[in-house]
């Protein structure tokens, strides 16, 4: 029996979950109301979905699967905190 796939495969996921944190975070720290964090959210995740050729559907699809696989979530979320740590590590510089 084959194993079923997620539609995103895990280091673009790492990649899409990395980016959608951090939008999380800054507009956490923005402090705005709670009605247009969540229209900038909504507009940003788009916007990061988009950039990397994903649909809603997929995405979804995908973290629905991710989170039935509890062992490939958690590298998936390693990946992403890797990322994040190198983008960091890169800006400090």
């Amino acid at each position: 029996m084959q194993k079923e796939k997620p539609a995103i495969e895990p280091d673009r996921m790492a990649a899409v979950l990395a980016e959608l944190h951090l939008s999380e975070s800054f507009r956490e720290i923005r402090q705005l109301p709670p009605d247009l964090t969540l229209l900038e959210g909504k507009k940003e995740y788009n916007r990061i979905l988009q950039n990397h050729k994903i649909s809603i559907s997929e995405f979804r699809l995908s973290y629905d699967y991710y989170s039935k696989h509890p062992e490939d979530l958690k590298d998936v979320y390693q990946k992403a905190i890797d990322k994040i740590s190198e983008e960091s590590a890169k800006e400090s510089q």
